[in-house]
């Protein structure tokens, strides 16, 4: 009796059991609870925050220079491991990183409930994480991100900059414009697995992709910019020399073509390079510019009527004294008693371009480096950009003042520089340089020289390329250049100069008459085979302009211009017989017959009377002129001269 009961007991309470647990079933998965429905969510979704894809950039042809690529990344959660060295094998074969280094980190994140163990893996990474099934693996899960991703390796590095693991711009345009490339962040709900790791659908990627930032369209082309860059890297190697830069700008529109350093860095691997070759030394390091800044000096009294290209000027048989300080020429050969402007600059003569200044006074000079921006940036969306260093001497500083007029006392940026330069191949405006593709509206324009002056500055900086002036390696067959040497010596960090360091740099028109491009071009303490501007930037200049030539951008043809050039030869003798004939005019107080004339030999001409002189159109030979030959000249003649190609 005892035992029956006790069994129709346990028979009762199991009976009881059994209908409480299907009644909770029942009210579990049939009447709706919204505790449960919570319970359910937490358990089988997940909600985390992610950012779209970040936009590309790309140059002026639609070529990537960086883009964002589909990636994954492994973590885990250490808590959920159970066998940490059969999981460290598996991750380490995944990975590429040693065994018990993984293993390490998972111990000592024990309490933790997620830790990244590799972000971004790459693509052989992804192909080994394919071979092997996370599924089973407690504790370990993978997410899917974006790496970035720089096809061309070093190329334009300095300009495009990188970013950190997380996608956050750190350097260059990758920096400054980091809030408008970034993708949205957005908060989603994603499934989970069994073991509670986030599941992604293609439906999640597609939503990822559609959260992009904006992309940007660089003015960089990037042929010429890989030209340019191995001509930089040759220099460098040719001259030993620490580094080299060189900047390629349309001078009518302020786009910059190239913007190359070497050494440079390749951004996919930005952490293991040095922050010199990180830094985009074309706008941020400041540097004393030399002879390159002489024509700008010329040019200032040119225009303030104060001498002509064929004025004189002292030479001081290559030295004055200016209180205890003795400023030389850097070479014997032009210590002249006397020189024309346009030998001041033929020659690049120090004391020619003080005894200007003198003659000039250096407020006049310190007027026009403030229109042309020496003392503030250039307004290029690039980060970090120097404004240079240009202090105003007073009247009692003379030894500064002299020597800022020969590009020495004075710190500009190379961006600033050939900025200051576009204004001989812009008519005498200043542009500002732009490296991000827009609309084509006409950019603001502030006059700096007149057409006249920039006329006669750039015969003037023609004689410096042809035979006898010191850039004439930078000469290109077939086209007419004009430019301008420049070599200082180089600061050193601690104050003062490094002895035997130079600054060699060579800023230049091509073609010299409606230039399609202003460059420079500077080499950072060269060692071997020259030193000076003339044998180690000048020749890099003629490269640069050969290699703009082969990349399509050119609108002329190198071999139209050479088979011109030498059908004019037959007529040559023609051609010295006008010029004859219109110097015999002047001589006699008329006008000269100018048509047929190029612009260079018709400035020449009519230097001599200090004309002022006033060009129509855009070409390299005279159709028309304002007197009409035959006429008799007067006291500061005006000439109107029509052009045609």
């Amino acid at each position: 009796m005892g035992s029956k009961f006790r069994l129709m007991f346990l028979f009762a309470g199991f009976a009881l059991c059994s209908a409480l647990l299907i009644f909770r079933a029942f009210q579990l998965q049939v009447v709706p609870s919204k505790n449960v429905e919570r319970l359910a969510q937490k358990q089988l979704k997940k909600t985390i925050e992610i950012v779209g894809r970040r936009g590309a950039i790309r140059d002026r042809r639609g070529r990537d220079l960086a883009v964002s690529v589909n990636t994954s990344s492994i973590y885990v959660n250490p808590h959920l491991v159970k066998n940490i060295h059969s999981a460290s094998k598996q991750l380490a074969q995944i990975t590429g990183m040693p065994q018990g280094k993984i293993a390490q980190k998972i111990k000592a994140a024990r309490r933790r409930k997620f830790i990244w163990l590799d972000r971004q893996l790459d693509h052989a990474q992804l192909q080994r994480l394919k071979a092997i099934d996370l599924k089973n693996m407690d504790g370990v899960g993978v997410l899917p991100e974006y790496r970035r991703d720089y096809p061309n390796s070093s190329m334009a590095a300095q300009v495009l900059g990188y970013v950190s693991i997380d996608a956050k711009g750190l350097a260059g345009l990758e920096y400054y414009y980091d809030e408008r490339m970034s993708g949205s962040k957005k908060t989603l709900e994603v499934q989970r697995d069994a073991k509670g790791r986030p599941i992604f659908s293609h439906l999640d990627q597609i939503r990822l992709d559609d959260m992009r930032g904006d992309d940007l369209n660089l003015t960089i082309d990037a042929a010429l910019q890989s030209r340019v860059e191995q001509s930089l890297e040759m220099a460098v190697q040719k001259h030993e020399a620490d580094s080299a830069l060189a900047i390629v700008m349309n001078p009518k529109t302020g786009e910059i073509l190239s913007l190359a350093h070497f050494p440079t860095f390749d951004p996919n691997k930005a952490g293991n390079y040095s922050l010199f070759s990180r830094r985009n030394r074309s706008v941020t390091d400041p540097v004393e510019p030399g002879s390159v800044l002489k024509p700008f000096v010329v040019a200032t009294a040119i225009d303030k009527k104060i001498v002509t290209p064929r004025s004189r000027i002292s030479g001081g048989g290559g030295k004055i004294k200016i209180g205890r300080k003795t400023i030389t020429e850097s070479d014997k050969k032009h210590y002249f008693q006397t020189m024309t402007i346009r030998d001041l600059i033929r020659h690049s003569s120090n004391v020619g371009t003080v005894n200007l200044q003198r003659k000039m006074g250096f407020e006049a000079i310190a007027e026009r480096f403030l229109k042309l921006g020496f003392k503030e940036g250039t307004g290029i969306d690039l980060p970090a950009e120097s404004r240079g260093i240009f202090h105003i001497p007073s009247k009692k500083q003379e030894l500064e003042r002299a020597t800022i007029s020969y590009g020495h006392g004075i710190a500009l940026t190379p961006m600033q520089i050939v900025r200051a330069w576009s204004v001989f191949g812009n008519d005498g405006y200043l542009v500002t340089p732009k490296i991000i593709k827009g609309p084509t509206e006409e950019p603001a324009k502030e006059r700096i020289f007149s057409s006249s002056t920039v006329n006669q500055m750039v015969s003037m900086l023609e004689d410096v390329v042809a035979e006898g002036g010191t850039g004439v390696e930078a000469s290109v067959d077939g086209y007419k250049v004009a430019g301008k040497t420049g070599t200082s010596l180089k600061l050193s960090e601690t104050g003062g100069y490094q002895s035997g360091a130079y600054w060699s740099a060579f800023a230049g028109l091509f073609p010299s008459r409606n230039p399609e491009i202003v460059v420079y071009v500077a080499v950072d303490n060269p060692r071997k085979e020259g030193k000076y501007a003339g044998s180690v930037a000048a020749p890099l200049f003629s490269d640069i302009a050969k290699a703009y030539l082969g990349v399509g951008l050119s609108r002329l043809s190198p071999v139209r211009e050479i088979a011109s050039k030498e059908s004019t030869k037959p007529s040559s003798t023609r051609v010295a017989d006008n010029v004859g004939q219109a110097y015999a005019s002047i001589q006699k107080k008329l006008m000269p017959q100018l048509e047929g004339l190029s612009l260079t030999q018709a400035l020449r001409l009519l230097e001599q009377e200090s004309m002022k002189v006033e060009v129509e159109s855009v070409g390299r030979i005279v159709e028309d002129q304002i007197p009409e030959a035959g006429s008799l000249l007067k006291d500061t003649q005006r000439v109107l001269l029509k052009l045609k190609d």
